[in-house]
């Protein structure tokens, strides 16, 4: 089983700390909005048929929606930098201070998206 100490462990270095958060929430943002899409075709076409076109459609526009998440995930990275310098100098962070880190750069991001949808 994974704990956030071995996932320091892995990551004990600031450059694999900041990947590894950047390869993290990509992949979280990136699997939040394929669900929302899945959900929301799902509601809006009755017919499985058209629903399985539908899917393949989103499907195609995938690449897109990855690269959207890698791109704005480098918000997470940036923090990621700074908080792993200012937390880790000398052991790894405790369980508080990850829910921090976790917390605000999902609020980072989140604004982000807030502010993409503003455009």
């Amino acid at each position: 089983m994974w704990t956030s100490t071995a996932v320091f462990r892995k990551a004990s270095e600031a450059g694999g700390f900041c990947e590894l958060t950047r390869l993290y929430f990509s992949n979280v943002t990136e699997r939040y909005l394929r669900y929302f899409l899945d959900r929301e075709a799902a509601i809006a076409i009755p017919n499985v048929e058209q629903r399985s076109r539908c899917s393949n459609e989103i499907e195609k526009h995938m690449e897109d929606v990855s690269r959207h998440a890698f791109e704005t995930s480098k918000i997470a990275q940036s923090f990621a930098a700074g908080w792993f310098a200012k937390n880790t100098p000398e052991s790894y962070p405790d369980e508080r201070e990850i829910k921090y880190f976790l917390n605000r750069t999902f609020g980072k991001l989140k604004s982000e998206l807030l502010r993409e949808e503003e455009k």
